[in-house]
Formats: C-alpha cells, structure tokens, sequence
C-alpha cells in the first residue's frame, strides 16, 4: 500500500491561492496536533474492593447477634 505525501511549501506556493494554501497549512497543523494529543477518553480498570473493611469474625458476630434477637 502506497502512503500519500504530504505537499512541501514549493508545491503549496507553485500550485494554490493564497487561501487554498492557508486552509491545506490550517489542516495539516491540526491534524498534527491531534496526533500528539493522545487518548481523548481513558478506561482505568480499579480493583473490587470491600465496601467496609471489617474482620471477618466480627461480622460473623454481629450477624449471629442479630439472628438471636429476633427470634
């Protein structure tokens, strides 16, 4: 596959207007910025984590306790 080229400021000056020129310059800084600009919208990925850090036991505790006085 064979890549287009870009035009160089001779051909630019040779072969267009005054505002031809300006508008192909306008586009190809612009498309130049948007090649640097990197990602426009990022995925990060955060681990599960437990809503409360509780021990274990306490919470077995505390759900036995809780079975216990509602019966």
């Amino acid at each position: 596959m064979k890549r287009t080229r870009k035009p160089g400021l001779a051909w630019i000056q040779k072969n267009m207007s005054f505002e031809q020129a300006g508008q192909t310059l306008k586009m190809l800084i612009a498309e130049k910025r948007n090649k640097r600009a990197g990602k426009t919208s990022w995925e990060i990925k955060v681990p599960a984590r437990p809503f409360l850090e509780l021990d274990p036991q306490l919470v077995i505790n505390a759900l036995a306790a809780e079975f216990n006085r509602r019966r």
